[in-house]
């Protein structure tokens, strides 16, 4: 407590600035409807490459065998396998080899709309160089930077523009993974930039996981599954707390990259992983905030409106809104899937992630959305028709 011979507290009573500009609501609408958009959108060619080392102690052949076969049952991808041998002594050059063969074999673009998308997976040991860059390692000694494979897959090729890129990392470190392009390009990594992931003392492999994914989103009913609703379903059955967090890296294009699955597939038994039960995980969902422009009531009622016509799979749900100084403040809640289609397109500001309900209004508002018959079957990469646009 002060008193008039002690000094002055320190700090600032300044009222804090905001640091966003205020969202203009057409510019909101018309970034939200471009996902919308795309939301249908596939491939008319798929290739897949898995990557592992010859000298390897993480039981990754075991994972290769999972993650092979999940790709042949589910999605109808036949995979080209990739072992890196213990005498090789540019491995490096060999995966580029590897890479560049598949791109110019299965992606020529055949339509001025043809898109087709290139999977890579690797799963093994991973470092950081001296710049934090990510480097896949062999129990061996050997070293393959993750630089040449993205430097590869993002060649400046006019014949390549059509190509979009998914890489899934099993690897420790597998979020310092980074690339740079004007074409889609997601990473889905096992771990954050400084965690361990290869280690079975936290449950199952991110590979396992990922399986587990793929099949409970399957049994939901879905036709077609973008990579971002595969993450947060991996992220939803986290077997423990100790399992490392993984990670979504949306790091170029407009189109989320969807994987349509195999009509009248057949389950084989190295693929058979269990699906966790709904009843016994939390959903998290992420709680985001956005000052819109205009007249405060005007802007909350057209965003209402505007969120309350989104499909099920996209649902985005308003919290609360606040006047303030010409404008509106909106508390909104969506779930880690729509987090990761949106958060890349709409400039959402991330304010926590939240398990429950309110704690002050005692309302549930993160009750399940309905997501039946919302999903849309595979089609030809033209963004489906989404009905009426909420312009």
């Amino acid at each position: 407590m002060s008193t008039p011979s002690s000094p002055p507290p320190s700090g600032s009573s300044r009222i804090p600035v905001p640091r966003k500009k205020r969202y203009p609501l057409p510019t909101l609408k018309a970034d939200i409807q471009k996902v919308v958009d795309a939301r249908g959108s596939t491939y008319t060619t798929i290739s897949a490459l898995l990557v592992m080392w010859e000298a390897d102690d993480t039981d990754a052949a075991s994972d290769v065998s999972s993650m092979s076969a999940l790709l042949t049952d589910q999605f109808g991808i036949t995979p080209t396998i990739c072992k890196l041998g213990r005498s090789d002594r540019t491995p490096a050059w060999t995966l580029a080899g590897e890479i560049h063969s598949l791109l110019q074999k299965n992606h020529t673009p055949t339509a001025a709309e043809a898109k087709s998308l290139f999977i890579i997976y690797y799963v093994g040991h991973a470092t950081h160089n001296i710049s934090n860059g990510l480097v896949f390692c062999s129990s061996g000694g050997k070293d393959l930077p993750w630089d040449a494979i993205h430097l590869e897959l993002f060649a400046k090729d006019a014949k390549l523009q059509h190509v979009d890129s998914l890489a899934i990392l099993d690897c420790c470190y597998a979020g310092s993974a980074r690339a740079v392009s004007t074409r889609s390009m997601q990473i889905l990594a096992a771990a954050g930039p400084t965690e361990q992931a290869r280690s079975r003392t936290s449950g199952a492999s991110f590979t396992a996981r990922f399986g587990g994914a793929v099949r409970s989103l399957k049994a939901q009913g879905m036709h077609i599954i973008t990579i971002a609703a595969i993450w947060a379903e991996v992220e939803r059955q986290k077997p423990n707390p100790n399992t490392p967090t993984s990670q979504l890296s949306v790091l170029g294009g407009s189109y989320p990259i969807s994987l349509p699955f195999k009509k009248g597939r057949v389950m084989s038994p190295t693929s058979r992983i269990p699906i966790a039960a709904r009843s016994n995980i939390r959903d998290r969902h992420i709680l985001v905030s956005l000052t819109l422009d205009g007249r405060h009531k005007d802007a909350t009622k057209e965003f209402t409106d505007a969120i309350q016509k989104l499909p099920g799979r996209l649902k985005i749900t308003l919290v609360d809104a606040y006047e303030t100084d010409a404008s509106a403040l909106i508390l909104a809640r969506m779930s880690l899937e729509v987090w990761a289609t949106f958060s890349h397109h709409v400039d959402f500001d991330f304010v926590g992630i939240i398990i429950g309900p309110s704690l002050v209004h005692g309302v549930d508002t993160l009750q399940p959305v309905n997501k039946t018959g919302e999903n849309i079957p595979p089609g030809p990469h033209v963004p489906v028709p989404p009905g009426k646009p909420f312009r």
